[in-house]
């Protein structure tokens, strides 16, 4: 019987929440079946190694290779299996999310460390023997009209901001610091790409904006929700 490899615990999601470096938001995938079984497609927006090779940015798939276990990755023009490392088990990705890739980040090298497929748990097939954050990318399929901008609002700003971005004072007394109330001429006067950006990557005291599942796991907000949670912060008006 050929020996299978341990399950374990996953380790970004004890640290997802202390996560201080930009998040990439959730990008645009499609579940797709081979041979190989259930996979997922993916727009990785930035270069990243697999084992010792560098690969640019662009649509790759990823799928479980049952007979060699291994994680077929096929893009950017080459076709490699990752040797399975260790069966990774924890709380699934929501329905906002087909699949979820990690990557071990120091510095510029981006290593995709671990691959969740959709009813196949996680897989590790990588890891920076250094100290190293995670990165975590999201594979979404939801449309945008899925999630409104008020929605988004209630599940993300309003516990700091307020129910009508005038402040909270409950969070500004926890963070012991007046948070920027959203209908400031401070917010309202910049740009949809600063906004973009401080939403996507946070800036200074305020990290990414995540949505929380009912397992308490927190991920990056999908791209396609970004404008129109823009679009609904700038009805909440300038103040006087």
């Amino acid at each position: 019987m050929d020996a299978q490899a341990p399950i374990t615990k996953p380790r970004h999601y004890d640290s997802i929440m202390k996560i201080k470096w930009p998040l990439i938001c959730g990008i645009y995938g499609a579940l797709t079946l081979s041979a190989l079984g259930t996979g997922v497609d993916a727009d990785v927006p930035f270069s990243f190694r697999i084992g010792e090779r560098n690969l640019p940015a662009g649509k790759y798939s990823f799928a479980y290779n049952e007979l060699e276990n291994a994680v077929q990755v096929r893009g950017g023009g080459t076709e490699v299996n990752l040797p399975v490392k260790t069966r990774l088990h924890g709380p699934t990705a929501t329905m906002d999310f087909e699949g979820t890739l990690v990557f071990d980040r120091k510095d510029e090298v981006r290593l995709l460390s671990e691959v969740w497929l959709p009813q196949k748990d996680g897989f590790q097939v990588g890891s920076l023997p250094d100290a190293h954050t995670h990165m975590v990318l999201n594979i979404v399929q939801r449309p945008t009209e899925a999630l409104s901008g008020p929605k988004i609002f209630q599940q993300t700003c309003q516990v700091c901001h307020g129910p009508d971005g005038k402040g909270n004072p409950t969070a500004d007394e926890f963070f012991h610091y007046k948070l920027p109330r959203l209908n400031s001429t401070y917010v309202q006067g910049k740009s949809d790409d600063e906004l973009r950006q401080i939403i996507s990557h946070g800036k200074g005291r305020m990290d990414p904006v995540r949505l929380q599942e009912n397992t308490g796991v927190r991920h990056s907000l999908p791209a396609y929700a970004v404008d129109p949670l823009i679009a609904y912060v700038r009805t909440l008006g300038t103040a006087p």
